[in-house]
């Protein structure tokens, strides 16, 4: 017994936030872009995935693993699903299932075309892509014109290259 409220009191003291968020918000893109606007964390980790994408499901467990490892800096890992909203209660349960505490949102939209640019203007709409947005942030008209440092990869990740693009973020 003793062990088990040890145990539970470090958990407790070392900041971990085991608690997986249950309800997905759908988002517009104009809604997406002022939440990423308007948030105050210095970095942002911002991952594009879907439940039918075999390499974003892979790479989740890795932004959960850096994402507790961070989550009492200033960075905010956004996981966006690119679902449809008609499967909004798989993504739910996708999320409940992976017991996931990083913010998650699914977005409603259909014209990417329009929207990638305003996004990264390299995004292509492969999937996985990873926006790593980090540094002083403005008020402009494009997502990637609101932060001094920006990158962009259009591609899975390793755990290792995730932390390694965090940490140097972190030191800007």
């Amino acid at each position: 017994m003793k062990t088990f409220l040890l145990s539970l009191l470090l958990l407790n003291l070392g900041g971990w936030n085991l608690k997986s968020q249950t309800k997905v918000p759908v988002l517009r893109f104009q809604e997406l872009k002022e939440n990423i606007q308007e948030n105050k964390s210095s970095v942002q980790v911002i991952n594009f995935w879907a439940t039918w994408c075999a390499p974003c499901v892979r790479e989740i467990p890795y932004f959960q693993a850096v994402h507790e490892k961070y989550q009492n800096q200033s960075v905010r890992f956004l996981l966006v699903s690119l679902d449809s909203s008609k499967k909004l209660a798989r993504v739910e349960r996708f999320v409940k299932k992976k017991k996931l505490s990083m913010e998650i949102v699914l977005l409603n939209e259909t014209d990417f075309d329009t929207i990638l640019p305003q996004i990264h203007p390299n995004m292509e709409g492969a999937i996985p892509a990873t926006l790593f947005l980090c540094g002083k942030k403005t008020k402009g008209s494009f997502i990637h014109d609101s932060f001094s440092q920006k990158k962009l990869f259009q591609r899975d990740l390793s755990q290792k290259e995730l932390e390694k693009e965090v940490k140097a973020c972190l030191n800007r």
